[in-house]
């Protein structure tokens, strides 16, 4: 067995054993686009990591962005994140044994929009074909790219006996080279025009 699959093991372990604990004050699980997380059930963060998965959920896409949770009583749905009333991301939340896996980890997932292009792990060509019959829709958050969503009992994503938190980010897109280079150029000029006032000052 290869080191990767002795961490992956050690991981999932580590974090089924902190949802088996009684219920904590707080259960934060951050996740990005591109396989960066962590779980933090109030001592400090464990960190996760995405991986490209088959998703074993309702129309379900080979390379889906996945991270295993390990909670056992995860409630299965689909979230939808929306920004402007159309559909931007879908956060799923695949209970254990989803798709009649036993081995299957509860997991999140994270499938985004490509309209910016495949820039990210997440961005994928086409959303699941089919959906949990548990959804919910939820607006984006305007400010820093970070979408909290906490549910409640029956809502996907909730676990029975925690207060969970979890924190999705979407990058911020970077600035065209041509914007950064009329900017530079409106500096460079605008440094020029204060030199030259004072000299004839």
């Amino acid at each position: 067995m290869k080191k990767s699959c002795y961490v992956s093991i050690l991981s999932a372990a580590i974090l089924a054993f902190g949802f088996c604990r009684p219920m904590q004050a707080s259960t934060i699980v951050e996740i990005d686009e591109n396989g960066n997380g962590s779980i933090n059930f109030g001592s400090g963060p464990t960190f996760i990591t995405g991986t490209l998965q088959q998703d074993p959920g309702p129309g379900g896409q080979p390379d889906a962005l996945t991270y295993a949770l390990g909670a056992p009583n995860l409630t299965e749905g689909d979230l939808f994140l929306t920004e402007g009333g159309q559909i931007e991301d879908i956060i799923r939340f695949n209970p254990t044994g989803a798709g009649g896996d036993s081995a299957y980890l509860s997991s999140v997932l994270f499938y985004a929009s490509d309209v910016n292009g495949f820039e990210d792990l997440a961005d994928s060509s086409q959303p699941p074909s089919a959906f949990y019959a548990n959804t919910l829709t939820l607006p984006e958050t305007a400010i820093g790219n970070q979408t909290d969503y906490t549910p409640i009992s029956g809502q996907p994503g909730f676990v029975s006996g925690f207060n969970v938190t979890y924190m999705m980010t979407s990058p911020v897109p970077e600035p065209s080279s041509i914007f950064l280079l009329v900017s530079g150029a409106g500096i460079f000029f605008a440094g020029r025009r204060i030199r030259q006032a004072c000299r004839r000052d």
